[in-house]
């Protein structure tokens, strides 16, 4: 059994999350109001599509990026060659925390994958690996894995209060979305 990506999936990561989602990543972190100089944990990095738009914002920060499959990492770490502020580390979230290490989080079509009986762990996670007044940023679909409301009920449960409004439109490739700021009891 190989453990490279097949080239078909790579290819179509290249063309849709990187080339044809770009802008659709890089609007969704300038709304994020980094000051540039947070230490960010994005869980789930995957191939790096969104993150190296957050690494792009952080001249003075730091990134972790985080995720299961060492493949995506790999290819992540690869995009980001010339950022000397990120951390590239294989990990579940629903196992995994560093204890009030980052100023903000970010998941961006995430959640939804989780097993719905492990989003609670992996949301404690989070919330744990926040810092004092901490930021978490989400943007879920809301037409397959879960619905808003499922979402909001979840995030509430787990002592994450929403900062502003949420934002609900429909993307390019992405469908239905909401996206918003959440802070630990606030």
């Amino acid at each position: 059994m190989s453990s490279s990506l097949p080239r078909l999936e790579v290819a179509l990561e290249a063309l849709l999350g990187n080339r044809l989602g770009a802008g659709v990543y890089r609007r969704w972190v300038r709304g994020l109001g980094l000051t540039g100089t947070e230490r960010v944990l994005d869980v789930g990095c995957g191939a790096g599509a969104c993150v190296r738009h957050i690494a792009a914002a952080l001249p003075a920060g730091s990134l972790t990026c985080l995720d299961v499959d060492a493949r995506w990492l790999a290819i992540a770490r690869k995009r980001l060659t010339g950022y000397d502020r990120a951390e590239f580390t294989i990990g579940d979230i629903t196992r995994w925390k560093r204890a009030g290490a980052f100023d903000a989080a970010t998941l961006h079509f995430v959640l939804h994958d989780i097993a719905g009986e492990q989003r609670d762990a992996a949301l404690g996670n989070i919330a744990e690996s926040l810092a004092p007044g901490g930021r978490l940023f989400i943007r879920e679909p809301t037409g397959h894995g879960m619905s808003a409301e499922e979402l909001l009920g979840l995030l509430d449960r787990s002592g994450f209060r929403m900062r502003g409004p949420a934002v609900y439109e429909k993307l390019p490739l992405m469908g239905e979305t909401i996206a918003a700021e959440w802070v630990i009891g606030a």
